[in-house]
C-alpha cells in the first residue's frame, strides 16, 4: 500500500494544510505535578503511571488542523480507494475556464510583463520532493503568475489591498518555490463573459422575473450589457498581488508536508484495521 512519503500534495489547494497546528501544553499544575513525580526516586504504580501520561503529553508532537486532515483523508480515498470528491462546476470557474487566454494576456499587458502563453494549455508542469503544480503563466527564472477571472464587477477585488485567501497565497508561495523564484503573483482580471455564459444568466434571470415563453432578443442584449466591461480602461479591470516567499515559508511548508505524510500514515494504519479477519 502507498506511504506517506509517496505523496505529493498538489498546489491550488495547498493552504488546506497550512493553517494552524495544535499541540497537548501542560497546565501550571500539570508541569508541578511532573516535576514533583521526576524528582522522586520511587513512585507508586498509580504514581508511575501519571508520570508518563504527562510525559507524553508534554513530548506529543503538535498536530494537523482539522481542515488539515480532510484534505489529507481526501487524498487517501483518491489514492487508495480510488475514488474522488464530488467538484461540480459553478457559473464562476466556468466562466474563468473559457476567457483564461485573454485574462492572461490583459494582466500581462497592463503590468508590462510582456507576452505571456497559457502555461496550462502548453502542459508546463512545475514539480519538487513535495508536490506538483500547474501555473496559469510562467516564464522560467524570470516570473510567474495565477489568472483570476472575476465574474463580475461586484466580485472584482476593486478595494482589496491585500491577498486574503489562504489557499491563493500557499498556492503562490509553493509555485515559487518550485520555480525557484522569491515571489509569484495572483491576478484578477475583469473579462467580458463569452456568449455562452450571457445566454446562461439571460435564461436565469428571464425564470426569476416569471416571464414566459422564448427569451427575447431584446433581453439578452440587456443582459450582455452587464457582461461586457470595454468602457473601461484595462488597468481598471486589472487587480494585481505580489505574494512573497521567505525562508520561514519554506521551513514551514517543508514542516507541514512531513506533519501531512505522517498523518497519512496514520490513516493507512488504521484502514489496516477496518478489514474484518
Amino acid at each position: 500500500m502507498i506511504q506517506g512519503k509517496d505523496i505529493k500534495f498538489r498546489t491550488h489547494n495547498f493552504g488546506d494544510l497550512m493553517g494552524s497546528v495544535t499541540k497537548q501544553e501542560l497546565t501550571p499544575k500539570q508541569q508541578e505535578e511532573l516535576k514533583d513525580l521526576l524528582s522522586k526516586i520511587q513512585l507508586t504504580e498509580k504514581q508511575a503511571q501519571t508520570r508518563d501520561k504527562l510525559v507524553y503529553k508534554r513530548d506529543s508532537e503538535p498536530e494537523l488542523d482539522a481542515t488539515a486532515k480532510t484534505h489529507v483523508q481526501e487524498i487517501f480515498r483518491r489514492v487508495v480507494r480510488n475514488t474522488h470528491k464530488h467538484n461540480f462546476e459553478n457559473k464562476y470557474t466556468k466562466k474563468g475556464n473559457l476567457v483564461e487566454d485573454s485574462a492572461i494576456n490583459r494582466i500581462a499587458k497592463v503590468n508590462g510583463w510582456g507576452v505571456f502563453l497559457n502555461a496550462n494549455k502548453l502542459g508546463i508542469e512545475l514539480k519538487d520532493s513535495i508536490g506538483v503544480g500547474h501555473p496559469d503563466a510562467f516564464k522560467e527564472g524570470v516570473l510567474g503568475f495565477d489568472a483570476k477571472a472575476s465574474y463580475s464587477d461586484d466580485t472584482f477585488p476593486l478595494f482589496q489591498s491585500e491577498l486574503k485567501e489562504r489557499n491563493y497565497i500557499w498556492q503562490d508561495k509553493r509555485l515559487a518555490m518550485m520555480a525557484g523564484l522569491d515571489c509569484w503573483y495572483t491576478c484578477y482580471s475583469l473579462e467580458n463573459s463569452p456568449e455562452e455564459i450571457v445566454i446562461q444568466d439571460a435564461w436565469r434571470l428571464w425564470k426569476q422575473a416569471k416571464e414566459e415563453g422564448e427569451l427575447t432578443e431584446s433581453f439578452i442584449d440587456d443582459v450582455r450589457a452587464l457582461h461586457t466591461y470595454d468602457h473601461l480602461a484595462d488597468w481598471e479591470r486589472v487587480k494585481t498581488y505580489k505574494v512573497e516567499l521567505s525562508s520561514e515559508d519554506i521551513k514551514l511548508i517543508k514542516k507541514r508536508a512531513e506533519m501531512a505524510r505522517n498523518y497519512f500514515d496514520e490513516l493507512v494504519e488504521q484502514y489496516k484495521f477496518l478489514k474484518p479477519n
